[in-house]
């Protein structure tokens, strides 16, 4: 097992390209995404259901899109359900009408003055399980967007995490080698995509997770793990 913590200034050496995900790295997702699934499921299950299960399928490689992973977890509790009725109920939690759901309690987490630091130095660019829309509303909403080139998002790959194709294709786009890139992600499976994709993986605990999460993260490949993503000043 390689549970080396390195320290980010010697990983970032060399480093020619920053890739963020979204959702618990640059987002606190805990009252839209995650309540969206609650809700979804709670809905058709009548009975409730906690953030620790969540978590735990979260954990299980192949549902980073929180769509899959409502609709596993309906099956889990022996509700199957046309696929477009699980999206439509948890879009009507989560996108709500034209954008006014759980979307608009999402806190943004990344200081913004780092942002304009990191990319004097750096390429930025985002690969993210979201749907386009999605992940430019929360970028505008914190006028960060410009900051971010090429956003891949979930159309724009033909299989999602832990598949290393955004990271490809982002690295391609750009002309630089992944071996001259970073991944920062919060899931065991953006470090799976990392790690696949010959990208540097640094994983990010994300709000409300906690210190037991690092032992897997470094034992999947993730290179080191940040409490938060504005740690990353201490490497630049």
């Amino acid at each position: 097992m390689n549970r080396i913590n390195t320290p980010l200034d010697q990983l970032l050496d060399g480093i020619k390209l920053l890739i963020f995900d979204i959702d618990g790295v640059l987002v606190d997702v805990r009252s839209s995404y995650r309540l969206a699934i609650k809700k979804t499921v709670e809905y058709y299950y009548q009975k409730e259901v906690y953030p620790d299960e969540i978590q735990e399928l979260k954990n299980e490689s192949g549902f980073n899109n929180d769509w899959d992973l409502t609709e596993e977890l309906l099956k889990r509790k022996n509700i199957s359900l046309p696929r477009e009725t699980v999206i439509d109920t948890f879009q009507s939690y989560y996108w709500g009408s034209k954008g006014d759901g759980l979307i608009q309690s999402e806190a943004w987490l990344m200081d913004t003055d780092l942002i304009e630091t990191l990319s004097r130095q750096y390429k930025l660019s985002i690969f993210t399980g979201r749907p386009r829309m999605e992940a430019e509303f929360v970028l505008k909403k914190n006028q960060v967007i410009q900051h971010f080139h090429p956003i891949i998002a979930m159309e724009d790959v033909s299989q999602g995490k832990p598949n290393p194709e955004g990271i490809i294709s982002i690295c391609q786009s750009l002309n630089i080698n992944p071996y001259h890139s970073v991944y920062f992600g919060d899931t065991f499976d953006d470090v799976r995509t990392a790690v696949t994709g010959n990208s540097i993986a640094i994983a990010v605990i994300p709000p409300g997770g906690n210190n037991d999460l690092i032992a897997q993260y470094l034992d999947l490949g993730a290179k080191t793990v940040l409490k938060s993503i504005n740690d990353i000043k201490s490497g630049v």
